[in-house]
């Protein structure tokens, strides 16, 4: 009997105490991971489309025929086509190409989840270092005024391009730390990631 009378529970004062803890690490936590969410979700997304607009410019090479990959802005995603007769229409895609995939960007729904997600879009006001990093009026997609690249059996790539994403609630904010882009070097099809470096206006990196 006396070694459980020598047994003692939780107090009332360290539940509370506990309790008090954990709703300050609470506190601390919820904000700092919300605004680390949408910096990994633009992350991924500029990883996912640099590695498909690597994977149609191999593919081109492989099977010595074009591939694009053309963006639709307003829809926020991007498809991309195998092209063996070279026909593809940009006006009305395919032509004569197939599409091989859709990649949906953004929830289009309208819950809260989806204003924390990733859109085409840029919103740096200072110029970049590279000529193909264009600010003031560029398009979120540009491949010398097409929505769209074109990559060739030889490796080259038929536009100089760039491509901007964003966390869409960046979009109506001053903040730019989290642009990313893409470009696309048509003489060599060269294909690069970039970031907005926040230490040094208008420069990437």
């Amino acid at each position: 009997m006396r070694l459980l009378r020598d047994k003692r529970g939780v107090t009332l004062l360290e539940l509370m105490v506990v309790v008090a803890i954990i709703g300050v690490l609470t506190t601390i936590a919820v904000p700092a991971y919300y605004t680390w969410i949408p910096k990994l979700r633009v992350n991924q997304a500029i990883f996912q489309l640099s590695d498909d607009l690597q994977y149609a410019r191999l593919r081109s090479i492989s099977e010595n025929i074009p591939w694009e990959v053309q963006f639709n802005i307003a829809g926020n995603s991007y498809s991309i086509y195998r092209d063996p007769s070279n026909s593809f229409n940009p006006a009305s895609p395919p032509g004569g190409a197939t599409l091989v995939k859709t990649v949906q960007l953004v929830d289009n729904s309208n819950n809260y989840m989806a204003v924390r997600t990733v859109v085409f879009g840029y919103n740096v006001t200072f110029g970049p270092y590279s000529s193909i990093l264009q600010t003031g009026g560029a398009s979120n997609a540009a491949f010398n005024g097409q929505h769209y690249e074109k990559f060739l059996p030889d490796g080259t790539a038929l536009y100089d391009g760039a491509v901007y994403l964003i966390p869409q609630e960046d979009l109506s904010t001053n903040r730019y730390d989290r642009n990313r882009a893409i470009t696309v070097t048509g003489l060599t099809g060269f294909i690069k990631t970039w970031q907005h470096d926040s230490s040094q206006p208008g420069s990437w990196k």
